[in-house]
């Protein structure tokens, strides 16, 4: 890849040498920058062969006044002088003097003979304007809102932050709090629409260039992120207002989205000018509408954001900024080309460089442009869409994957088959047999092989039943078009086309348009082998017209009728009938994980590697390991979950042979009995978390679920939250209430049932029909709408 440093560099030292040659006024034409332009039309679709240097405007002087009101840059007059510092501030009809002599004559012509010399004042450095301007800011911030944001104990919490998950989990606790948030959705929305604004602000708060001067402990992009959790304080409490919030985030976005590039850059001052300008810009928008949430005027007017004119004109003020990026950007590319193009012909003189390496130097850099417009192209692209991402999904099951399983399966016939052959590989067990981990593993197994060979493109989704988003042919759909279109050209042009198909992003495309589109894709893609793997199919819900899983199972079954030899599809799932009637007909490789011999070795791998490194079962003599793995191992029935649950059960336990004969066979007994070894006192809580987890509308922290039981249901018929009932440690609380049945995201401190199966346990006609009546109060009467999801949470 070219050295743009170093070409920056280069450009610097003939700046400085054309400012030496300047001194005495002369004109700004430089030599030799007819023959370095001469080189220009071996630059292929970069820029004009007759375009001139001083026919451009370069970065160092754009003009700041164009921040302020809507005006025009023009390029500087090749024939106009430039003028120094002291120079420009001379009368126009005053010449200038050429030499110490003339200053007497000077003198009279300006009548400054007669007047006592004046000190000149102090010139401010470019680092004092953008601090003085960022100090402004703060300034009108405070007087709108009446916070100040270096103080203020929110927004000093979120200036510690330095992840997004840090920043997210706070502002979700905010989020949360809204009253009706639960009904629509609108809260995931909002988090969908602030992660990606906390992540380009998060960027540019780290980058030094754009920090410098203005102070990079607190610097513009963690005081818009304070901003948005003040706001969002004050919102809470006003339930009209979510239409708004995501109207302000989303045009917030789209002005910080294209600022995000010059985190990985080095900044012209002019540059740095607008960027800072930009982010001070953002902090009086958000100021403007919180002092409007505080008088009760924050509400929705289509796009004009809240009808107000000074947000308006503050929004003008964002536009006009960005048309200056542009124009700014534009003229640092071409004064770095023409470095290039300068260093180039020198090196030519001096027959230090060949022509066949110019040549590829040229290539390398067009197809360096190319690269930065396609990542360009790709990520506006994913913004418009927000697709689902399964990669958290990926990482949790490769953690959970124990070195030396599924190499039966990775090696086997079955795999090479379907990896020759364009064809559909249905993998299906009962529950807790290990799926999702062999799903990893096959996933892991293709990346390996797109190493080796480009050409590959691999594309894998996660069904699950914790999150909407990843539970219906939509979000499939959505992630599908944008992993392809970043592994082809041709395939990137049909989404392109699809954005302007739907005004350039403004609007949302229908399924139809995106099943479209994906075959398409597929359809040019015949010199690609593409592997699409879906894991977990019978998470997605079978209710509904149609179901979520009849539209899943409907997409799948196109995609194979299609025919492409080149198209190979793997899907997990159990084997529940509607699965099977549609897949098995399809499919031309068909397995039960749970019956293989594979499967039963990879079990007693995993119980011995877990008996002989635990420290729980360190006591444990070695006739006593070898008994549990051996009976652990005959009777888990292909079932890792089922294994994972007993030796939960048997950690710390003495009487080893006396517990192996007591074992339940089924993940239902296993449930069962962990249900009965809880506290009998505590089982009302239990229920009561395990009912939240249940119905919640997104994944809740561990504080955020522990909140609930803060909440008296039973002293009257409105519910009450009783603060001294607060629990000050959440983690392990939930741990002794709810034992192996949940697990706690050790990242994101985010609750979720450890497995699908205990869920559907809880929700299931096995538990509502159990004999014993105790727990038979265990049992949850489907996906209500939950009335105690935690609200104003410290």
């Amino acid at each position: 890849m070219p050295n743009f440093k170093s070409a920056r560099s280069f450009l610097k030292r003939a700046r400085n040498r054309r400012q030496l040659k300047n001194q005495g006024l002369t004109t700004a034409a430089g030599e030799g920058q007819t023959e370095a332009y001469s080189l220009m039309p071996s630059i292929p679709n970069i820029m004009d062969a007759d375009t001139t240097a001083e026919q451009s405007v370069r970065p160092d002087q754009a003009n700041d006044q164009a921040v302020n009101a809507d005006v025009t840059i023009d390029p500087p007059d090749p024939a106009a002088p430039v003028l120094s510092q002291d120079a420009e501030q001379m009368p126009s009809s005053t010449p200038a003097p050429s030499a110490p002599q003339d200053m007497a004559a000077l003198s009279q012509q300006t009548g400054l003979h007669s007047q006592a010399p004046t000190a000149k004042p102090k010139v401010k450095t470019p680092a004092e304007q953008l601090q003085e301007l960022f100090q402004e800011a703060l300034d009108q911030y405070a007087n709108r809102t009446k916070t100040n944001l270096r103080e203020n104990p929110l927004a000093t919490r979120l200036s510690s932050c330095d992840s997004v998950e840090a920043v997210t989990t706070i502002l979700n606790e905010h989020i949360s709090a809204f009253e009706d948030f639960r009904e629509n959705g609108t809260g995931v929305q909002l988090m969908r629409r602030l992660k990606p604004i906390v992540s380009s602000l998060l960027a540019l708060h780290l980058n030094e260039t754009v920090g410098e001067g203005v102070g990079v402990v607190f610097g513009p992009g963690k005081a818009i992120i304070g901003a948005i959790g003040v706001l969002l304080e004050a919102v809470k409490r006003v339930s009209d207002s979510y239409d708004a919030l995501l109207e302000l985030f989303e045009c917030v976005e789209n002005f910080l989205f294209r600022l995000e590039v010059y985190t990985k850059i080095d900044l012209a001052a002019a540059m740095k000018d607008i960027v800072v300008k930009t982010l001070v810009e953002v902090i009086s928008i958000f100021g403007l509408a919180t002092e409007q949430v505080t008088s009760g005027r924050f509400q929705k007017y289509a796009k004009t954001l809240l009808g107000d004119m000074t947000i308006e004109n503050a929004l003008r003020r964002l536009n006009t900024l960005a048309t200056l990026e542009d124009r700014t950007t534009a003229a640092e590319s071409f004064w770095v080309i023409h470095g290039l193009v300068q260093n180039l012909k020198s090196l030519m003189m001096n027959e230090e460089l060949s022509t066949l390496s110019i040549q590829k130097t040229l290539f390398e850099l067009k197809e360096s442009v190319a690269e930065t417009q396609r990542n360009e192209m790709i990520k506006e692209y994913r913004r418009w869409l927000s697709p689902p991402d399964p990669s958290s999904n990926h990482n949790t099951a490769v953690k959970s994957h124990h070195e030396g399983t599924a190499v039966w399966f990775i090696e086997g016939e079955i795999m090479r088959n379907w990896m020759t052959n364009g064809s559909l590989m249905w993998i299906n067990g009962k529950p807790g047999s290990g799926k999702t981990v062999l799903c990893s593993s096959i996933i892991e197994d293709i990346r390996r092989r797109c190493l080796l060979d480009p050409r590959y493109i691999l594309v894998y989704f996660y069904c699950d039943f914790r999150d909407p988003a990843k539970q219906d042919v939509h979000g499939l759909l959505l992630h599908q078009l944008i992993r392809i279109a970043s592994c082809s050209n041709a395939c990137l042009a049909m989404l392109s086309n699809l954005y302007s198909m739907h005004n350039q992003g403004s609007e949302r495309p229908t399924d139809d348009r995106l099943i479209r589109c994906l075959k398409e894709m597929l359809q040019a893609l015949a010199d690609h082998p593409v592997y699409i793997i879906i894991d977990a199919l019978d998470e997605c819900p079978n209710s509904g017209i149609p179901a979520p899983r009849k539209r899943m199972l409907t997409l799948a079954g196109d995609l194979i009728t299609m025919h492409l030899p080149n198209l190979h599809i793997c899907i997990t799932s159990r084997p529940e009938r509607d699965i099977a009637v549609v897949l098995k007909p399809l499919a031309s490789q068909c397995i039960g994980i749970d019956a293989e011999d594979g499967q039963s070795r990879d079990i007693a791998r995993y119980v011995c590697a877990a008996v002989e490194s635990d420290s729980g079962y360190e006591l444990w003599e070695g006739e006593e390991k070898a008994l549990v793995i051996k009976e652990l191992s005959a009777k888990a029935n292909g079932m890792f979950r089922w294994a994972y649950c007993q030796l939960d059960v048997l950690r710390n336990c003495l009487s080893i042979r006396q517990a192996l004969q007591d074992l339940p066979e089924t993940l239902d007994e296993t449930y069962m009995r962990i249900l009965e070894r809880l506290n009998r006192h505590n089982w009302k809580l239990t229920h009561r978390l395990l009912q939240c987890l249940t119905v919640c509308v997104r994944p809740l922290t561990a504080r955020e679920l522990v909140e609930t039981l803060s909440v008296d249901i039973d002293s009257g018929s409105i519910p009450q939250l009783k603060t001294d009932w607060r629990r000050s440690n959440p983690e392990l609380h939930i741990h002794i209430l709810c034992s192996a049945l949940v697990e706690i995201n050790p990242d994101t401190k985010r609750v979720q049932f450890a497995h699908f199966s205990v869920q559907e346990y809880l929700l299931s006609s096995r538990l509502a029909t159990e004999q014993e009546a105790s727990l038979r109060q265990f049992h949850i009467n489907g996906p209500l709408p939950c009335q105690y999801i935690p609200r104003n949470i410290g």
